[in-house]
Order: structure tokens, then sequence, then C-alpha cells
């Protein structure tokens, strides 16, 4: 038995513990952003909470490997905080002309938290330049 068994059961029997407080899901998982195109892409993110959960949860994008965002790269959550009932959110992701560093794909996260907890869907972003005229 995993070592970590014993010790999830104990603290499941101690109060009652729910270890589920909430998930998160994005559709679709892969997005396609054209560099200089105001209305950008958009996805849905859905939050799943446990019933006894109701905390504000705030989302953001970040690159799978940490760090930030390439600059130019734009991210908007709308509503920008999941509260009360709220179950869903749109995201916007945006891309300037140029961006520092390029990139034309980024393996991404929807990160979300809510104080010490946080949970993340995994996005795929495919950047593709802005189409000659």
């Amino acid at each position: 038995m995993p070592r970590t068994l014993p010790l999830l059961l104990l603290l499941g029997l101690l109060g009652g513990c729910n270890l589920f407080t909430f998930r998160v899901s994005v559709a679709p998982q892969k997005l396609t952003v054209t560099q200089g195109d105001p209305e950008g892409a958009t996805a849905t993110v859905v939050l799943e909470r446990a019933a006894d959960f109701t905390a504000p949860v705030v989302c953001s994008l970040r690159p799978e490997a940490g760090g930030t965002l390439p600059s130019g790269l734009t991210a908007t959550f709308t509503p920008p905080t999941f509260e009360g009932p709220t179950t869903a959110a749109t995201l916007q992701v945006t891309a300037a002309e140029a961006l520092d560093p390029p990139v034309s794909t980024l393996e991404a996260q929807v990160y979300c938290e809510s104080g010490s907890l946080y949970n993340y869907a995994d996005l795929t972003l495919v950047i593709e330049p802005k189409p000659a005229r």
C-alpha cells in the first residue's frame, strides 16, 4: 500500500475532511490566435465546486513550464473571479503583431486559485502570424 494512502484515510476519518474543493476545465483545449487580431480567440473555463466550497476563485493563464506569458500575449477572463453561483467564464487570448520572446506554440495552463488551494487545466496556444495583405 502506498505510504500516502493511510494518511489520506486518517485525514478522511478525522472531521470528515473533504479533499475535493474545486476542479477546472477548459474547452476547447487548443486555441489558434492570430497575431494582430484584436478579437483573438476564446475558450470557456468551467469551475466545478464541492457543495461546501463557496470561496472566490481567481484564474490566470501561465506557461506550463512556469514564468510569465510572452510580452504582447494577453489573457482576459470574463468575469475575472468565480464568485457565488458562477460556474463559467470566457477566456479571451490576444497576441500583438510582435511577441517577446516570439513563439509559435505555447503549452499553457489555466491556473485557478483560492487562498492556498489551486487547480489547473492544460491549454495549447497556437500563435499564427498576421496574414499578408
